[in-house]
């Protein structure tokens, strides 16, 4: 099952490692410097894509989800559900499931636990919109 191109593109996750990895060091405890890295990417992404949303911890939830999901900071898609709560989707949990298996990955998390674990999160399109965009 390969990985959808835009969801490659919107795999943050050796940048996100280097900006915790360069804040660490410093003054910042482990848990400020990875929010801090989230908040960044946060607004790379936007810059990057400015007709896409993107949300940063803190950043309150929308009104209702995106039909087509969230991209995570490792391109990884989310969807909501009914009762509030997001989860990887199907065809990530399965695809991941062969290569290791993470808490998170079969639990459905509310908005704000999962902007600071897979923050940040991106407005995915409808693929064909998406390319276009």
């Amino acid at each position: 099952m390969a990985v959808e191109p835009m969801a490659a593109v919107f795999n943050d996750s050796v940048e996100f490692a280097d900006m915790v990895a360069r804040c660490v060091p410093g003054d910042f405890p482990p848990d400020i410097a990875i929010r801090a890295a989230r908040i960044k990417l946060a607004k790379l992404r936007r810059e990057a894509w400015p007709l896409l949303t993107t949300w940063a911890p803190g950043d309150p939830a929308p009104e209702s989800w995106p039909t087509w999901g969230l991209y995570d900071v490792g391109g990884l898609v989310w969807h909501g559900r009914a009762d509030g709560l997001l989860r990887l989707s199907l065809d990530d949990r399965t695809r991941l499931a062969r290569h290791s298996v993470e808490w998170w990955m079969e639990r459905a998390l509310p908005w704000g636990d999962l902007l600071l674990v897979r923050g940040p999160l991106t407005r995915r399109q409808a693929p064909q919109v998406q390319r276009a965009t």
